[in-house]
């Protein structure tokens, strides 16, 4: 079974968290906050882990090396950065997704394996989409 691992239960997170499990997905949500689990859907038939991502040790707990994708979608661009870096040096994920807020901090991300999710970008390409179609 795959598995993904998420860092943050942000909207984002746990709305990644509850697609990945309603989809057969063996997902396992990290976030130093257990109050933030609440945002994900009762149903989630996956794993929590309650700590500081930044600890390499705690995301290995938390099933890195088994992971086929890490999502890193704390609130800090800065730590997401951090986060990004230190997954694709020291671990062989295949695929690292980072979302950051202000896309111009892309330059900082490791390229290899690591693909940007940019709220604004992603918005802006919805709307041109939308307007594309009024015509």
């Amino acid at each position: 079974m795959e598995t993904v691992l998420i860092i943050g239960a942000s909207r984002l997170g746990a709305s990644i968290a509850s697609y990945c499990s309603q989809t057969g997905i063996n997902a396992i949500i990290v976030d130093k906050d257990k109050e933030s689990f609440k945002k994900v859907d009762p149903s989630f038939s996956g794993f929590f882990v309650e700590g500081n991502a930044t600890s390499l040790p705690l995301l290995k707990r938390a099933g890195l090396e088994k992971a086929k994708e890490v999502n890193v979608v704390t609130g800090d661009d800065n730590t997401n950065i951090f986060l990004a870096c230190l997954i694709e040096r020291f671990s062989k994920v295949p695929y690292i997704n980072v979302r950051l807020t202000d896309p111009q901090k892309e330059v900082l991300l490791p390229h290899e394996r690591v693909r940007l999710i940019s709220p604004s970008s992603l918005a802006f390409d919805l709307y041109k989409n939308l307007r594309e179609k009024e015509r």
